[in-house]
């Protein structure tokens, strides 16, 4: 949406869009691992959070306490999943703005601004 906001038709834009969702297809597998990593610690690596549920004395533990732990779970791993993956998209798209702009300040263009 900020794409068609801003001008689509900036060079740095279009590098930033392609950088982003690039970034995003790239960042699934580790995107993956760092979810069910949060699903298995109950604990959320990018934010530093944790999710568990009466950590206290009073845990509950068992099958039961699997059981009412389950939706919890799942939707911390969820979360750090599209996390990852969104973050992942910003600081390409973010480093690939900056390096056309950079590069269409020195002058360059065409294909060489993209290299930049």
């Amino acid at each position: 949406m900020k794409f068609i906001v801003t001008n689509p038709l900036e060079k740095a834009a279009q590098a930033e869009l392609g950088a982003h969702y690039a970034a995003m297809g790239s960042s699934i597998r580790g995107a993956l691992a760092a979810a069910h990593a949060a699903y298995k610690f109950e604990a959320s690596f990018l934010t530093r959070g944790t999710g568990r549920l009466m950590e206290s004395q009073m845990v509950m533990t068992g099958k039961l306490g699997g059981a009412a732990r389950f939706l919890p779970r799942i939707l911390n791993a969820s979360d750090e999943l599209l996390s990852h993956i969104n973050y992942a998209g910003y600081v390409a798209g973010k480093a690939a703005n900056k390096a056309v702009i950079d590069g269409q300040e020195r002058g360059l263009t065409g294909t060489l601004v993209v290299a930049v």
